[in-house]
């Protein structure tokens, strides 16, 4: 029977001492002769040192792991869950497995459409710095440990423990399917940390995170990855806000085919048209646009410096002149000149739907779409009973359309379908 692999590629370790054979099942063991008394001076006897203090022979890392971590199970992080029981916030603080599943299933199931996002960034935030001190221990031990044994020690331990995500998925009840999903999820983490950890590179860094949904085919390439978890961090914060909800199905929208920069205009505009209904003002509704934006972005600076320029002057002339200075070099319809646009007509406008949309449709550029997301802000912001007549009248409360059973169809009826939908899905 050949040797256990060692944490060495080029040699192996020497065995350790075999545990005896029991006799086979089945056989029927000897009757034993009744022991003699010991005499007196046979008890007196020096007795043998004990085996334990004969220099062992050195066990393998296998060996050494292997009755410590094959019996382990998945642990996952303990996960706050806003709105639910106390309870059941105290149930996830970590006390059983399966109940933290329980508590990454319902994070999961409170933003479905970054599942996979989410997982990856706990996976990183609590897998892995005990990958990094798996890593770090073992080199420690085994000073001649290659990154090709420390890989394989990894693979070994999450092959096995693979099939205990299923069983501890079990105790989520209902959650089940997707307790499961996340199980699967977190062993594939924890073996892609791992082997991160064991050729040198730190699992605990943010960079993992984008690896892994790679790795995992949930995007094709970097760039859409990196640009994921930021959306997926800011969907997750606290609160019952709308527009972090918008901003998520805004995201699984654009992330089909577009990445960086036309995402997070997705996402932006998402924000805005959500909180413009229930906003108190303009400052409101732009602030919870930025609010789902990734702070390092240029995208963020470009909106943040346009909106600062629409509030610091009556002179729309200069502020569109100066948008031009920065954003001049890019393409008409590109996103980031556009928002920008946006941004400051906005800011211009004051919440005032006539002078917001005049402003950024004469700000040239893309200015269907410009007018069409403005007018749309700022007619939420001021309500049905708020929008100027000279707009609303000539349309007849009447919209002409190519979908069946829509032509004609009145505004008033189409908000009263949307509100029914949004009362439906709550």
């Amino acid at each position: 029977m050949p040797e256990p692999e060692t944490l060495v590629s080029g040699g192996r370790a020497k065995k350790a001492n075999a545990p005896r054979k029991s006799a086979p099942r089945g056989t029927t063991p000897k009757t034993a002769t009744p022991a003699k008394k010991a005499s007196p001076a046979k008890k007196a006897a020096t007795p043998a040192p004990p085996a334990a203090e004969s220099a062992p022979e050195p066990a393998t890392a296998v060996e050494t792991f292997a009755t410590a971590e094959t019996r382990e199970t998945p642990v996952v992080p303990a996960i706050a869950v806003p709105g639910r029981t106390p309870a059941l916030r105290e149930a996830a603080s970590g006390r059983t497995a399966g109940v933290e599943w329980r508590a990454i299933s319902l994070r999961v199931l409170d933003h479905p459409g970054f599942a996979p996002e989410l997982l990856a960034l706990a996976a990183v935030e609590a897998l892995g710095p005990r990958a990094r001190e798996w890593a770090e221990g073992l080199r420690a031990r085994y000073p001649d440990a290659d990154p090709d044994g420390l890989a394989r020690l990894a693979a070994r331990r999450f092959v096995r423990l693979a099939g205990t995500g299923g069983a501890v998925a079990a105790g989520a009840g209902l959650l089940a399917p997707v307790a499961e999903l996340a199980a699967v999820l977190w062993t594939q983490a924890n073996l892609v940390l791992h082997l991160a950890a064991a050729y040198g590179r730190d699992p605990a860094h943010p960079d993992r995170a984008v690896e892994l949904l790679v790795l995992t085919q949930v995007h094709p390439d970097a760039d859409s990855a990196r640009t994921a978890p930021d959306a997926a961090r800011t969907a997750d914060g606290p609160g019952e806000r709308p527009w972090p909800r918008a901003a998520e199905a805004a995201w699984r929208d654009a992330a089909v085919s577009h990445v960086r920069a036309g995402a997070y205009g997705a996402i932006w505009v998402a924000a805005l048209a959500a909180a413009a209904p229930v906003a108190g003002g303009i400052d409101e509704v732009l602030d919870a646009g930025e609010s789902v934006l990734p702070p390092g972005s240029r995208f963020t600076a470009a909106v943040r410096e346009a909106r600062a320029l629409g509030a610091g002057t009556d002179d729309w002339e200069s502020i569109v002149d100066t948008l031009y200075e920065r954003h001049g070099h890019l393409h008409w319809v590109h996103v980031r000149n556009n928002a920008a646009l946006v941004a400051a007509a906005l800011a211009y406008g004051r919440g005032d739907l006539e002078r917001s949309i005049c402003a950024v449709v004469s700000g040239g550029w893309d200015t269907d779409s410009t007018g069409a997301t403005v007018g749309a802000v700022t007619g939420a912001l001021a309500g049905a009973s708020g929008l100027p007549e000279g707009w609303v009248a000539p349309l007849g409360n009447r919209l002409a359309s190519s979908i069946a059973g829509f032509d004609g169809v009145g505004f008033d009826a189409l908000a009263s379908r949307t509100l029914a939908l949004a009362r439906g899905a709550a």
